[in-house]
This record gives structure tokens, sequence and C-alpha cells, in this order.
């Protein structure tokens, strides 16, 4: 009885259903995050007394607090993410493609990670010690956080995205629409050199469109543990 019901929870927690809620989730939470980091602050040009007044606002630095609650969460749904697709292809993975979107999907979620709690360290050090941190640390700390999660994760998430759309259009799992704007999304986040502020957000969006693919998608097969028919993760 016991070995039935573990056996039916594990089923359940390798479903593309939960593969695809955990992608939402993840989806959701990282837009949430990015959009508190980048919220009403000063450019990095401003003057000492602007960022020293940013740094003064309570709201400000809550927001900052919250985004980096809100990152490890994310990240949690993304692994699972990760893992549900890894499990559902089971011995049908690629090993060249399966390492690339492994290895590029946890250096992503530590990036991820990193990035976010660089842009919060001075709201945090601000509301541990109640003392305001100077503005050229905090512009030295953003900048790094802004090389982190601007340039560096997006490069990363276009490895994830690349490799990601490549498993979809083998198995025919995602539409054909969705690999090509996979391939799109991945070489544009590739070749931009800017630190553009809209750029992050890309890969949250693409991975919530994958997981309504998923999600909506009907299999046309049934799913063995560990292996799956050729047209489904």
């Amino acid at each position: 009885m016991v070995d039935s019901v573990n056996k039916n929870w594990r089923s359940r927690a390798a479903s593309i259903e939960s593969a695809a809620l955990a992608g939402l989730a993840h989806a959701g939470l990282l837009a949430a995050s990015l959009a508190l980091i980048q919220l009403d602050r000063p450019p990095l040009s401003a003057g000492d007394d602007v960022l020293t007044a940013f740094l003064s606002s309570p709201d400000a630095r809550a927001r900052l607090v919250i985004a980096m609650n809100l990152t490890p969460l994310s990240v949690i749904a993304f692994l699972w993410f990760i893992a549900v697709i890894r499990r559902r292809v089971g011995d049908r993975e690629d090993k060249f493609f399966s390492t690339v979107f492994l290895g590029s999907g946890l250096v992503l979620a530590a990036l991820l990670l990193v990035g976010s709690a660089v842009h919060g360290a001075t709201a945090v050090l601000a509301t541990q010690t109640d003392r305001v941190p100077d503005p050229d640390a905090y512009r030295l700390m953003r900048s790094v956080g802004q090389g982190i999660l601007g340039i560096a994760a997006p490069r990363l998430g276009a490895v994830f995205i690349l490799a990601t759309s490549n498993l979809g259009r083998r198995t025919g799992a995602l539409p054909r629409w969705l690999v090509a704007f996979g391939a799109l999304a991945g070489i544009v986040m590739v070749v931009d050199v800017t630190f553009s502020e809209p750029m992050p957000f890309v890969f949250p969006v693409w991975v919530a469109l994958v997981s309504l693919a998923l999600l909506f998608r009907k299999p046309t097969g049934v799913a063995n543990e560990g292996s799956q028919p050729s047209d489904d993760i």
C-alpha cells in the first residue's frame, strides 16, 4: 500500500504537468524579482544625493530584500523544471545536448542567486545596521549585479534555450513556432552586448511559453519510467 502511494506520488511529481507548473512558477517569481530590482532605481550616473535618498528609502530597501527572497524560490522551481524534463527524456537523451542542457541550467541558477544577492547587498546592510551605504559602494555593487544579471545570466540562459529548443525539435514536444522563437531568442541573447534592462526578462518569458506548451500540448503515447515516446518530452 505504501509502495503504491509512493510510486503514485513519484509519478505525479515527475509528470509533464508538474514540469509545466514548476516552469510557470519560476517564470513568475524570476520576473517579479527582476522587476523589483529595476523598479524606480536611479541611474548610476545620478549624483550622490540622489543615490543616498534612494538607499535611505524604506520602500526601496524592502523591494530589494523581497527580490532577494523571491530569487531562491524561482531557482528551486527551475531545478524542478530541469529534473522533470531530464527524467522524462530518459534513455533517449543525446549525451552532448543533455550535458549542455544540465550544465547551462545549473550555472544559470547560480548566476541568478549571486546576481540577486549582489543587487540586494546594500539594502541588507542598510536594513541591518540602519546606516546608509556609501553611494560609490552602491555603484560598485550594482555594476557587478548588472554584469551578472544583464550580461552573464542572459548568455547562459541563451545556451539553455538553444539546447532545450533542440530537444523539443528532436522529440516533437514543442511546436515549431516555439522552437523557432527559442532559436531566435537564444541568438539575440548571445550577441547582445548592452545592459538593456528588458533583456533579462526574455528568459522567464520563454520558460513561461514552454511551460504552457507542455501543459496544453497533448502527448500521443504513454510514458514509462525513465523513457518517453518520441513525440513527448
